[in-house]
């Protein structure tokens, strides 16, 4: 079939139940302690619903210079990713306006050699680099947080997140690719054994409440305030399907 005139896609995001986060509720998912990394790669599916959504896929506070503080909101219809090291936040957007009301595969990786964090955005949809930091992200001990960042900044995600993950070092752009999966993701049964590869924990986030296992390591989420959880509507869906306008 011939394109006639730029058809879209759309993304059905990751199958079954994910995690929803009510910003207003002061909702995050934490674990007390998680042993820090010198280089690492996050992983995760935010659903962005709206203009003002600032939505934190991961959080590690130990103290304000050491911390790790991966989030994804939308500014200007622009999917904006950015991280602290506690002097300073980094980060930029997307150069494509994003439809809200839809599933986005986001990957940030640090390199220590350069002090910069890398994202990309469905499988490789874009791709960009941090200036570098001033000083190393997430080298120490701390806590981590999926949804908040109630230590500190205060923010609270207000949204979805389904299928997030962490790993020790940095992922090979076909691994990248591979999470993604077509737009359909991944749980944590259908990861490949190099996707396992210096993974730290995985969360698939599909139960309905309470304790949110990670079905790798021990890093167990609690639920700090009733997180909630839906059915991801496009689970009927295995990749991208055709948007027209």
């Amino acid at each position: 079939l011939t394109d006639n005139n730029t058809v879209g896609s759309v993304n059905s995001g990751p199958q079954g139940t994910v995690a929803s986060f009510v910003a207003a509720n002061s909702e995050s998912l934490s674990r007390n302690t998680v042993d820090g990394l010198a280089e690492w790669t996050v992983s995760g599916w935010v659903y962005i619903d709206g203009e003002s959504d600032s939505v934190n896929i991961l959080t590690n506070h130990n103290t304000w210079a050491n911390q790790l503080n991966v989030a994804v909101g939308v500014v200007n219809r622009r999917i904006t990713c950015y991280v602290g090291d506690g002097a300073a936040y980094a980060g930029g957007g997307d150069s494509v306006d994003v439809e809200l009301g839809s599933w986005h595969h986001v990957v940030a990786w640090y390199t220590a050699s350069d002090k910069k964090v890398r994202f990309s955005r469905n499988g490789g949809a874009f791709t960009f680099a941090s200036d570098a930091l001033a000083g190393s992200l997430y080298t120490a001990a701390g806590t981590l947080r999926l949804g908040g960042d109630a230590d500190l900044l205060g923010e609270q995600a207000d949204g979805l997140l389904g299928s997030v993950g962490i790993w020790s070092g940095v992922l090979p752009p076909s691994e990248r690719v591979s999470l993604f999966n077509s737009g359909a993701g991944k749980r944590y049964a259908d990861l490949t054994a190099g996707e396992k590869t210096g993974l730290v924990s995985y969360w698939d986030l599909s139960e309905t409440s309470g304790t949110r296992v990670d079905s790798h390591g021990s890093n167990d989420l609690t639920d700090n305030n009733t997180v909630g959880s839906v059915i991801n509507a496009g689970a009927a869906m295995d990749g991208a399907a055709a948007s027209f306008v």
